[in-house]
Formats: structure tokens, sequence, C-alpha cells
């Protein structure tokens, strides 16, 4: 409600300006019906031709002079606009936006810098001034920040933001601040993803928000929501499946997902794959109640999810790029072989079924290798080494692990089908 009456405010001194001007208006009409307004005329071979009458009020001149420089530097750049400049009522339509600016305080030279860098910006300021201003004395208002910076994001989105119009980005900033984003932080938040204010209806918007919030308490999704923003903006659905997996599969918490800045862009294929990655080079230990010390062993999950392809090998996988592309490539040829049949690529686990599951797999795992059951047996004079691989081939590439002093190695062999059993081959 307390912004409500600022608006209103806002629009009364809009209206009462407007006042201002008509009466200038009349008293010039009146007193010489004859006096002459601005002309330009766009030409290539000319220069602008303009006459300026002395008997207009200082402040319409401002917004006149603004258009002129505006409109001489556009067609310097090539760009011509077609202004009405012998209509005095048109004129004061179109120069109210750049009057308003000058009245509030922003210097001339930003609004011509502003409006020849961004020619749609010019555009939306003599075509929709009045709703531009609303738009842009919202942002100041709500996200606490300058008159300058709201220009620079209007001048940016200004189509996707007229298109929303006001009352509709106020309902979407609404939404974020019924979830903790007010003032500065509510500022943070719009800079770092400005298709908030109109990528999706307000209420579009708080349902994802109510659909996201169910997985955690305020202050956890309060925490995740700062550090990317733009969560609330994708599907919900694979976004759960994301949260999920990390919640039943990774055995994490709430405040594990703190500081995911990377959480919206990274696909559930891929975090399934960094997760098993880990696993079976043991840098990843599925946390335990009674062995808590595994949890603090393990990579954080802004560690885990953030991570560009290559820090995320060298870095928290410790091993080298071309092992982490060559273990993808053969997740995807799996991937495709077991996908007939499948709904999800991961299996879904009730939350009141967490624990039963979580005994399942110890009993069916002996041992913290997981899928791979490697074991080394050196032949007496031998140069040959026989593993026991439980993985998919295929002619291309395969990767094992030697158990004699662990390194994740990978060698090119020519199978033609799957194989499942104890090989023998150089090393």
């Amino acid at each position: 409600m307390l912004w409500k009456f600022q608006f209103q405010d806002s629009l009364f001194k809009f209206e009462q300006r407007k006042w201002l001007v008509e009466g200038t208006e009349y008293s010039i009409q009146k007193d010489q019906e004859k006096t002459e307004c601005i002309e330009m005329k766009y030409r290539m071979d000319l220069e602008i031709a303009q006459t300026t009458p002395k008997v207009m009020p200082e402040e319409s001149v401002s917004g006149l002079e603004i258009v002129e420089l505006v409109t001489a530097e556009l067609r310097r750049n090539g760009k011509f606009f077609i202004l009405p400049m012998n209509d005095v009522t048109a004129m004061k339509a179109l120069t109210k936006a750049f009057r308003l600016l000058v009245d509030i305080g922003i210097q001339r030279e930003f609004i011509i810098d502003s409006c020849v860098s961004v020619p749609q910006l010019f555009v939306s300021l003599t075509q929709k001034g009045e709703t531009s201003i609303q738009i842009i004395e919202l942002i100041v208002d709500f996200c606490r920040l300058t008159y300058e910076d709201s220009i620079r994001i209007f001048a940016t989105y200004n189509e996707e933001l007229l298109s929303a119009g006001p009352e509709e980005i106020q309902k979407c900033m609404d939404v974020l601040d019924s979830y903790g984003f007010q003032d500065e932080e509510l500022g943070k938040a719009i800079c770092s993803c400005p298709a908030l204010l109109f990528a999706h209806k307000s209420n579009r918007l708080a349902q994802n928000a109510e659909n996201l919030f169910s997985h955690f308490s305020k202050n956890q999704f309060y925490s995740l929501l700062k550090s990317c923003p733009e969560i609330l903006l994708g599907s919900t659905d694979e976004t759960e499946d994301k949260i999920e997996y990390i919640y039943c599969h990774m055995l994490m918490e709430g405040e594990d997902f703190s500081s995911c800045s990377n959480l919206a862009q990274i696909s559930l294929e891929e975090l399934i794959d960094r997760h098993e990655f880990l696993l079976k080079t043991g840098t990843y230990k599925t946390p335990d109640l009674k062995r808590p010390q595994l949890k603090m062993k393990n990579p954080k999950l802004k560690k885990i999810v953030n991570s560009g392809a290559e820090q995320f090998a060298k870095k928290v996988g410790f091993v080298s790029l071309e092992e982490w592309h060559l273990f993808r490539e053969l997740q995807n040829k799996r991937r495709v072989l077991e996908s007939e049949g499948k709904m999800h690529p991961f299996e879904r686990i009730k939350p009141s079924m967490r624990k039963q599951s979580e005994r399942k797999k110890k009993s069916a795992l002996p041992n913290d290798s997981g899928t791979f059951d490697l074991y080394n047996e050196r032949r007496t004079n031998s140069s040959h080494r026989r593993v026991f691989l439980d993985v998919w081939g295929w002619r291309g590439a395969v990767t094992v692990c030697w158990m004699d002093n662990f390194p994740f190695q990978s060698f090119w062999i020519e199978w033609e089908t799957i194989i499942t059993g104890v090989h023998s081959f150089k090393h």
C-alpha cells in the first residue's frame, strides 16, 4: 500500500507538470499567434536547419534541445527520425519524458549518450514516455538503484519491459519481496537476472517459487536464490529432478545448495555424470550418518556444480580433461542402450523411503568402489595384467582403474560387442 501511494503521488506530479506546460502553451498562443516552432529537415546534403523561439519556457527548451541533439547524432550515424516539429502539442508529448528526466536531476549528457547508444531507448521515450518513466521509477523505488542504473536496465530491455507493463513488473517484484528480496538485495537479483521482471507472468513466477520452496527452508531457499535467481525462470520439473537427485542420491542437505550459481544451467545428465565420475575415482564417498567425516572430505556441491569442464576434471576429480570427456562419451552411449522403457535417468525415491533405499545400497555394495569391482593379479615373468571388468565395451575407448597404484588410465581397444568378464591385454 505504501508503494501504491507513492506511485499515485508520482503520477500526480506528472499531471501537474502537464498542466503547467499546457498553461504556458496557452499564453504563447494568446500573445504571439505566429510564433514559430522548431523546424528540422533531414537531408543527406544539408545541415539541420532550426530556429528556436525565445518566448518558450526554459524547461520546454531543455526537452527540445535534447531531442535536437539526439536526432542530430543519430543522423550522423545513419539513423533518421521524422519529427512533427510544427505541431506544438505533438512535440510537447514527445519531449515530456526528457523534461521529466531533467527535472529529476539526470544530466543531459547522460540522456543523450544513452539514446544515441541505444536508439530504441529514444523511440520508447518519445512514443511511450509516461509508461517508460513509470517503469524506470519502479526499478529505482523497489531496487534502490540510481536513476542512471535504472535507465541502463530499461535501455537494454525496453521492449520486454514495455510489453510487460508497470503493473505486471510490480507484481513480479512483490513475488521476490515475499521470499526475502528487499531493497538492495532485490536490486542485486534484478541486475544479475533482469529477465525476472518480464520473462514470466507474475502468477507463473509465484508458482515456480512455491514449487521450489517446498524443498527448502526459507533461509535455504533465499540463499539459493541469491546465488542463482534465474532458477525461477527454468523448467521447475527439471530443476526439481536435480534437487531430488542431490538429496536422495548424493545425500546432501538444503544448506549445501548455497552459492550454487550454476544449478540452473547444468543439465541433469551432466550432474549425474559428475557425481558418478567422482564416485568411481574415489573423490566422492556417499555420506553416512554414522561416518560424518566422509561428508567433510567430499567436495562441496557448489564446487561440483559451478566448475567448468577443465576445472572439474583437474581440481575436483584430479584426472585429466581427456579422461573426463572419455567418461562422458561412455555414459552417453550407455544411456542410449539403457534408455528403453525408462521414464527418468535415475531411480525415483520417495522421501519416506530414503532410509530404506540407503540400507539396500549398503547391503548390495560390499566396498566403496561400487560399480567397478577391480583387482590386480600379476603373472610371474609376464607383462600382461588380468583385470575384472564390469563395464560397457564396444569398438572404442574403455577406461579402467588399476588397483596397485590407482591411476585413472584410458585404453583404446578393438571390441565389437559388449564384454563383461576377465580379460588380459598389454599395458
